[in-house]
């Protein structure tokens, strides 16, 4: 049998594993960060000088830590975990859902975009009714103003870059203008 010649150069692996390896491990340790769990009572005290009214019980590293945990579970779910916690021992007490759903809320949320690194976006919206009565009673009775959500989303690979959304608001910017826009602002931010 006649031995058949492979075409093109043979394939050379130059990658080093164990930092690939490791750096794909790194991305979840985010997750079991608790360097906060430490700073408990200072950043308590912190927090409740000069406050007037009830003073606050749990710190703002704790609530920055159960937003990354309800981004990929629940209220419910950061609350289970952080359960886990004062059942360890490692902090005093757990706060409930509602009040992880109502500090994430009132979170200032930034997003970080890194610079002089090659970025990969893509830009996609939905729209969806805000109410939930039909079209004839609206059309019938016309008690129900119609009102209208649109969200666009940006996004690499890793991340959320910007989030526009725009409720019933007649001339705004269409999905591509949108994706124009952000693109413009990425590059003056030395993103190629």
């Amino acid at each position: 049998m006649v031995k058949n010649k492979r075409w093109g150069k043979k394939f050379i692996d130059k990658r080093d594993h164990k930092a690939y390896q490791a750096q794909l491990l790194k991305q979840y340790e985010i997750y079991l960060d608790l360097d906060w769990v430490d700073s408990w009572d200072h950043e308590l005290i912190e927090m409740n000088k000069g406050k007037k009214g009830a003073p606050f019980k749990y710190p703002n590293l704790m609530i920055e830590w159960q937003a990354l945990l309800v981004e990929k579970f629940s209220t419910r779910g950061a609350e289970s975990l952080t359960r886990k916690l004062e059942g360890f021992g490692l902090i005093p007490k757990c706060n409930d859902h509602a009040t992880i759903h109502r500090r994430v809320l009132k979170m200032d949320l930034k997003f970080k975009i890194p610079k002089g690194v090659e970025l990969h976006e893509g830009t996609d919206g939905s729209g969806f009714k805000m109410t939930n009565s039909g079209e004839y009673f609206q059309d019938k009775y016309g008690k129900a103003k119609r009102k209208y959500a649109r969200v666009i989303i940006t996004a690499s690979k890793d991340d959320i870059l910007d989030v526009d959304v725009v409720v019933n608001e007649k001339g705004s910017l269409s999905e591509p203008q949108a994706a124009k826009n952000i693109l413009l602002q990425l590059s003056k931010k030395e993103v190629t």
